[in-house]
């Protein structure tokens, strides 16, 4: 099936939630010369692009010359689709993980990596093994650091209904990005946050949703309906199939997954 016909019919308009490409590892000028026709057709589509942490430097200003698909690129921005205002953003923004110093740590970890590949093997739009393991690593730090320090500071929010005592031995970085999110989402006044980051696809509370990654086994993207209905869906050989995974499923959270 081809998406570029499915896209036409539907009348859609695509938004690239950013981390289209592995700039922590190779240069912006070698992604967009293995990648001309892809960007061409994302042109062709006029797609928005919206950077994430691991391709900030197509807002620079010199990326416009390398291809006018880049014209397109736009800082995130809420948008009024049918009755619900949707925020779409990375999601870096407000991961916990994300302070500068580790995007600097990976970016040099990603050049070294880059010494040690062949030459001349074929880029990939994006690797996510080094990135794995830095939030893999982080994740970790993040428990124990929290467990040493008891750090309050930034507290669950309530609405993820999590009991206190059993917050350890859930994942810290969902539970502070959640938190953070829902924090975000009453002082900016949307309802519906649309988010990509952790390549993990699905939603939370009927008001946040990731789209997921294009570049592991099961590509996923996301929909959203002119009425302002969103589905997280996976892409295969016979078409759209419906992902109705949870980002988080807790027992004491039925408030949080059915708030509108």
């Amino acid at each position: 099936m081809d998406s570029l016909i499915t896209y036409r019919e539907e009348e859609g308009k695509l938004i690239i939630g950013g981390d289209l490409f592995e700039l922590w590892r190779y240069t912006l000028d070698q992604v967009t010369h293995q990648w001309q026709d892809l960007l061409q057709r994302f042109q062709e589509m006029g797609a928005l692009f919206i950077p994430g942490n691991h391709d900030a430097a197509v807002a620079e200003p010199d990326a416009k010359i390398l291809h006018p698909f880049y014209e397109s690129v736009t800082e995130p921005f809420t948008t009024q689709v049918g009755d619900r205002r949707v925020r779409f953003m990375h999601g870096h923004e407000l991961d916990p993980f994300q302070p500068r110093y580790v995007q600097n740590w990976g970016k040099h970890m990603g050049i070294c990596s880059y010494l040690f590949d062949l030459k001349d093997a074929l880029l990939d739009l994006t690797n996510y093994a080094m990135s794995d393991v830095l939030y893999d690593l982080g994740e970790h730090t993040l428990r124990i650091w929290h467990q040493l320090t008891r750090n309050d500071r930034h507290p669950i929010h309530r609405d993820l209904c999590l009991p206190q005592k059993r917050a350890a031995s859930y994942s810290i970085r969902v539970q502070r990005m959640l938190s953070r999110f829902l924090i975000h989402r009453e002082r900016s006044q949307y309802d519906l946050a649309v988010v990509g980051h952790t390549h993990k696809p699905g939603q939370f509370g009927r008001w946040y949703y990731n789209s997921g990654s294009w570049t592991r086994p099961t590509s996923n993207f996301l929909k959203i309906w002119p009425d302002g209905h969103a589905q997280v869906f996976d892409w295969t050989q016979q078409g759209e199939r419906a992902n109705d995974t949870l980002i988080w499923d807790h027992p004491h959270c039925q408030q949080s997954r059915d708030a509108a």
